[in-house]
């Protein structure tokens, strides 16, 4: 139990982009949670001294990365599980969470 919570610990909390990126999903689409999600990120970017276009440019060039490093430690923690489960084998779930984080969040 000590190990699963410290491994969430360090995934946890990093594992979501604090600005809204121009091609995340609910940044296009019209729906009212997407609405809601925009309003969230704006409300949250008001509290900011760095402005907002910096902050983007910065998560643009680094979210991806730091995606890729998220869902790596992810797969390693519960991919065997995940595919005792689903029959989803590793490289699947990566692409799969990688993708989500990419476009989605």
């Amino acid at each position: 139990m000590q190990n699963d919570d410290a491994l969430i610990a360090r995934i946890h909390g990093r594992d979501w982009c604090p600005v809204a990126l121009p091609w995340f999903g609910f940044a296009r689409r019209r729906d009212a949670l997407s609405a809601l999600r925009r309003e969230a990120y704006a409300s949250a970017a008001r509290r900011h001294r760095v402005p907002r276009a910096l902050r983007v440019a910065r998560y643009a060039l680094t979210w991806p990365l730091l995606a890729a490093r998220n869902t790596h430690h992810a797969v390693a923690a519960w991919g065997g599980a995940v595919q005792a489960l689903d029959g989803l084998s590793r490289s699947r779930q990566f692409r799969d969470l990688f993708w989500l984080a990419l476009t989605e969040n």
